[in-house]
């Protein structure tokens, strides 16, 4: 088990074949195919959002909040505090990304929730402005923090 700090991943990106995802109350707690476990605290997590191929069309979408079910499948990206990208791919677990997303909104609310049009992955200002937002959204307290429109039915 290995437990990594924003520190070690600085502007990096790493892709996970996860077979085994759960989503604790203070972190995500993934095992990839090959039993190696990752521990990813959610007050590390900036954004989250999730990304899947529409193989008809041959794209790569990223449904808005508005379109998210539980039942919505495709990969859990997510980006830390330094900027580093996990990307998540859910196949081998038998969950879908919708419920892993639900969980992950509630447990930590104040994690900037769902791709938006105007979100620019490579905009380092952005990204600070963002950043800073997801900061005071954690020091308000919990009751304040939940955040209406990421509501499922």
């Amino acid at each position: 088990m290995r437990i990594m700090s924003g520190k070690e991943r600085d502007n990096t990106s790493v892709l996970i074949q996860a077979g085994k995802i759960s989503c604790d109350k203070k972190y995500i707690d993934v095992s990839d195919l090959c039993h190696v476990e990752f521990k990813i605290p959610y007050d590390e997590i900036i954004v989250a959002y999730i990304e899947d191929f529409d193989e008809e069309k041959r794209i790569l979408y990223r449904p808005e909040i508005i379109d998210l079910t539980e039942e919505t499948g495709g990969n859990l990206v997510l980006y830390d505090s330094q900027f580093c990208r996990f990307e998540i791919h859910l196949e081998q677990t038998g969950k879908k990304a919708g419920m892993i997303f639900k969980q992950i909104a509630v447990h930590a609310p104040y994690i900037f929730l769902s791709y938006q049009p105007w979100l620019d992955e490579c905009d380092e200002e952005q990204f600070a402005e963002i950043k800073e937002m997801v900061s005071i959204m954690k020091d308000l307290p919990n009751e304040s923090t939940a955040w209406s429109l990421y509501s499922f039915p």
